[in-house]
């Protein structure tokens, strides 16, 4: 049965930490517990970041690092320096008006803040007047003091509780109807209704904006996953788009095309290519913004885009500076981007309306609001074959008791820990109500339970101590809350590490082998030969293997196609530092070689390594479908340059 996503509204502060393409280069319910004090460690495993060279090159890049672009910019956060602030100063009564719906962010500089983007463009409605669309509404959580900026974004189509305005009375209907009907606040508010989170910035982003500010950059580097191609003189007039596969510069009107098309698969693929283009666009920036380029890039911004913020205030150079900083020192690593379960989402075929349950956007929001930091960590572990130290929280059971004298405490510990997944229980009281801080034992006879007692510790900032003698009690881990205990826990999303799964994968060879022959006579390097793919993958209709030129190094490109909409593929070249290579989440060692791995949350988007003066790199599908064994032993069967048939 399909059922219409219900309005939830929870005011929660403490949870969301806030009162060429051508070839060449070519609860919901008001219960949702809070979330105690931030941990004082950053958990991701990710390369140093490169130190600042001079002051001059860091304060522009400051000013242009916000414009972390997909869709309409396809999202962003924005950082500005005081011409852009007056640039992009809420102009319209609708973005001016949207200011008593936000919420001020705390006034503390590692405080978290939420920003919804809302990209649109102008179109001629069925009454031949000009109507906007919001084609992309994106949630960036930027998080200073974790080190982290989560991206989430809901279907256009998503069916949806509006709260209604003036112009409308309250309705159920598709998402980017509230902009239609109610302009930015419609968005804002029925985005709020839609995940109660409290939102503290709104930028609005033209189209125009997007296409001039990829322009002013000099392009963006993206590897487009399959043939994309649409004429525009067909029924609909949809927007002309052609671009072929493989690592390359997009344009400002390309990279537009690639961020809002949607022939032959659907709005949920589409929104994670739109935050892929996110990292990309902040990979290229770095590079782009210099003395002469940076009047341009506030050109773009003026008339294009408008920023309003929570609070009394309006937004000034001070906060621009704040957040320019955090975004510039954010290494890849600290990009997180959530995604809606696909398996989650059903469609009415006569509408198009697509349907979410309650549960599904809760679980996205609390990833959104707390991703889980040791993921990519812990996942890369676990495909590499290396042991945990802890034990997954689902497998660890923990007896919860009161050792603080406060009535209550245990259970609300106890309903904490089980959010994290772990399988908690108040079982009522310690010896004595005199605890200090909270203890944590561990029961010796379980293997790895030493590990998982420091783990949980950490959430407390707790003590770890063996199971004293005398004391029996079969669970993982017991529980004895102390008085430092203040019904909150340390914040971390559920734990997604993924449990260990083989690879799916078969010979490839003799259907690759001549193409890749053909390819070997197009370019110097020596052009290897997968040996296997994804189980079931077949090769894309169009253009499976490319040889080209990208930056001016060759490049071969391999397309695979899987579960009919999905595209996966391999990548050589000898441009050993493309922007796409920066900053891997972790390194691992893997027969015999050394891969970087690129996390998106537990999933491997992509698995790079060096070799023979050429960087080779696996790129999973939009949505990560392919496991993590997978995409490593895709890899590792790169390891024949012979091209013969």
């Amino acid at each position: 049965m399909r059922t219409t996503l219900k309005a939830i509204r929870t005011r929660t502060p403490e949870l969301n930490g806030g009162a060429a393409a051508n070839g060449s280069d070519s609860g919901a319910n008001g219960n949702r517990p809070r979330v105690g004090p931030l941990s004082t460690t950053s958990e991701y495993d990710a390369r140093k970041r490169r130190p600042v060279r001079t002051f001059g090159k860091v304060l522009l890049w400051l000013v242009m690092a916000a414009l972390v672009a997909a869709g309409g910019l396809a999202g962003g956060v924005w950082l500005f320096l005081e011409d852009t602030v007056d640039a992009v100063k809420p102009r319209s009564a609708d973005v001016i008006a949207a200011k008593t719906s936000l919420v001020e962010v705390a006034d503390d500089p590692t405080a978290p803040a939420i920003a919804l983007v809302i990209g649109y463009d102008a179109r001629q409605g069925p009454d031949g007047f000009d109507e906007a669309r919001s084609d992309t509404i994106m949630l960036l959580r930027a998080d200073p003091n974790r080190d982290t900026l989560t991206m989430l974004s809901f279907p256009r189509d998503l069916s949806t509780a509006h709260p209604g305005c003036k112009a409308r009375p309250a309705w159920t209907g598709k998402l980017n109807e509230a902009y239609l009907h109610c302009g930015a606040v419609g968005t804002l508010e029925s985005v709020q209704a839609l995940t109660g989170l409290e939102i503290n910035y709104l930028i609005t982003v033209n189209f125009a904006a997007f296409k001039q500010m990829v322009a002013k950059a000099g392009g963006v580097y993206i590897d487009v996953d399959q043939r994309y191609f649409n004429s525009n003189d067909g029924p609909g007039g949809y927007a002309l788009i052609d671009l072929h596969p493989g690592y390359q510069k997009l344009s400002g009107q390309q990279a537009l095309d690639y961020a809002r098309y949607r022939h032959g698969d659907n709005d949920l693929i589409r929104n994670l290519r739109q935050q892929a283009f996110v990292k990309a666009f902040k990979q290229q920036i770095g590079s782009a913004v210099s003395v002469t380029s940076f009047p341009g890039f506030v050109g773009a911004l003026r008339n294009n885009v408008e920023v309003q913020q929570g609070g009394k205030k309006d937004i000034s150079s001070d906060v621009v500076l704040r957040y320019s900083r955090f975004l510039y020192e954010l290494a890849d690593g600290g990009f997180y981007q959530v995604k809606v379960d696909q398996d989650s989402v059903s469609e009415n075929l006569t509408t198009g309306d697509l349907f979410l349950s309650e549960d599904a956007v809760a679980s996205s929001v609390a990833e959104f609001v707390t991703p889980d930091l040791d993921a990519a960590a812990n996942a890369a572990d676990i495909a590499v074959g290396k042991r945990l130290p802890t034990i997954k929280p689902a497998n660890v059971t923990i007896q919860v008791v009161n050792g603080n004298a406060v009535e209550g405490s245990a259970a609300d510990a106890a309903e904490r820990l089980r959010q994290r997944s772990y399988q908690a229980e108040s079982v009522g009281d310690a010896d004595n109500f005199a605890y200090f801080d909270t203890v944590v034992q561990f029961n010796p006879t379980v293997n790895r339970a030493k590990g998982a007692a420091q783990k949980v510790a950490a959430l407390f900032d707790g003590v770890v101590q063996p199971r004293p003698e005398g004391v029996i009690f079969d669970s993982t881990l017991r529980v004895i809350v102390g008085k430092t205990y203040h019904n909150a826990i340390a914040p971390g999303g559920p734990d997604q590490t993924p449990d260990k799964a083989a690879a799916d994968v078969e010979s490839t060879v003799d259907e690759i082998a001549p193409l890749m022959a053909q390819a070997q006579q197009r370019v110097e390097m020596p052009v290897y030969a997968p040996r296997v793919k994804a189980r079931l993958a077949r090769l894309a209709a169009q253009e499976p293997v490319r040889a080209y030129k990208v930056a001016g190094h060759d490049a071969v490109s391999t397309q695979y196609l899987i579960s009919g909409i999905k595209y996966w593929g391999f990548m050589q070249t000898t441009w050993l530092d493309a922007p796409i290579l920066n900053e891997p989440s972790v390194e691992r060692e893997f027969n015999d070689r050394t891969y970087r791995l690129y996390f998106t949350g537990p999933r491997l988007s992509m698995v790079a390594f060096e070799e023979n003066d050429m960087v080779f790199w696996v790129r999973n599908t939009l949505d990560q479908q392919l496991t993590n064994e997978t995409m490593l032993e895709l890899a590792d069967g790169l390891r024949s340059a012979d091209t013969t048939p």
